[in-house]
């Protein structure tokens, strides 16, 4: 008995310890829920650092050509996904896809879906760099089911107004820095940045900086985010991913990754397409899609099990007690 006792007591330090992994297995089935946009279900906070947690950002797309990740993408509807019109000047759609799900980008776990795009649609405002209408919509080759890996995130109204100095996160597995790419395992990487209005953002851009003459590039079209020291950005690679704010404990897609000078300069703040200004440009291709804080239905999330996978640590503990368990039983 005192070594089933010692036994328990080991397991429920090692548990409390965090000594033994814990993975959640999601299985589909009919035990579906009801949910919200913009709610991730896997991570109930965002931890400081840059690495993100697994579900933490479950709209985050890969948008790939050929295989290689080039820019990235939001997915805002079972079968759409909302990226930056910069990104497709040049790809043929036959080679376009995206993958769902994704956390690391060389990793293929179970939880990742990839999927044909057929059919991408730029705003026709769209010029080159610092014009207007740099967004884009991405058809999907058939409709999706969301899973907790897999999830919309909430597109604001028109009047939706998100204040000047808000706390707001960008994802992407872009560069860390102006021409370093992000390495191995090439995890999901989030920043927090603050909301910078156009005007401010404008004024900003007019401070002379060396290699950078000043001058007031921000549309009314457009929206800024970082900080006036610089430090924390977007960079190359991130472009049509997603810069999130949470307004009622559900996150909504402000901006998309539009342009920058450089990565993290000094009065040069990241760039991104202010979506509420294209709410009606998104309803006149897609009437059904949804605003504000839109409910869907979650696949499978009922259905769920814990898995453990002991360490070689606790292997070894269990190899030293079973002996003694079984004297303990014999008697």
């Amino acid at each position: 008995m005192v070594a089933i006792l010692s036994l328990l007591l080991v397991l429920l330090w090692m548990n409390i310890s965090n000594v033994i992994p814990v993975f959640y297995i999601f299985f589909p089935g009919a035990d579906d829920l009801l949910s919200v946009c913009g709610q991730p279900v896997l991570s109930s906070r965002i931890v400081g650092g840059q690495a993100s947690k697994i579900g933490a950002w479950p709209w985050q797309v890969s948008v790939r050509w050929k295989q290689q990740h080039f820019c990235g993408g939001s997915l805002v509807s079972e079968q759409w996904v909302l990226s930056a019109a910069h990104c497709f000047k040049e790809n043929h759609l036959r080679d376009i896809t995206v993958t769902l799900g994704q956390h690391q980008l060389g990793n293929l776990t179970f939880n990742v879906q990839t999927m044909p795009v057929t059919q991408v649609i730029r705003n026709i405002e769209f010029g080159g760099t610092r014009t207007r209408g740099d967004i884009a919509l991405l058809r999907l080759q058939r409709p999706l089911k969301y899973t907790p890996y897999i999830l919309p995130v909430c597109l604001p109204y028109s009047s939706t107004e998100f204040p000047d100095g808000m706390d707001c996160w960008v994802t992407g597995w872009g560069n860390i820095r102006y021409g370093v790419p992000l390495p191995s395992p090439k995890i999901l990487q989030e920043v927090k940045v603050s909301l910078i209005s156009a005007a401010r953002c404008n004024e900003m851009f007019s401070v002379p900086q060396p290699g950078s003459n000043g001058s007031r590039p921000i549309l009314d079209s457009m929206i800024c985010a970082g900080y006036e020291e610089g430090g924390k950005d977007a960079c190359q690679g991130d472009s049509g991913g997603p810069l999130m704010c949470a307004q009622n404990d559900v996150w909504f897609l402000v901006g998309i990754v539009s342009w920058g000078k450089d990565c993290g300069l000094p009065y040069r703040p990241g760039v991104y397409t202010k979506v509420s200004t294209y709410v009606g440009w998104l309803q006149r291709y897609i009437p059904s899609l949804q605003f504000g804080i839109a409910r869907i239905t979650l696949q499978g999330r009922g259905n769920s099990c814990k898995v453990f996978i002991p360490s070689p640590f606790i292997v070894s503990i269990l190899s030293l007690l079973l002996p003694i368990l079984q004297l303990e039983l014999r008697h």
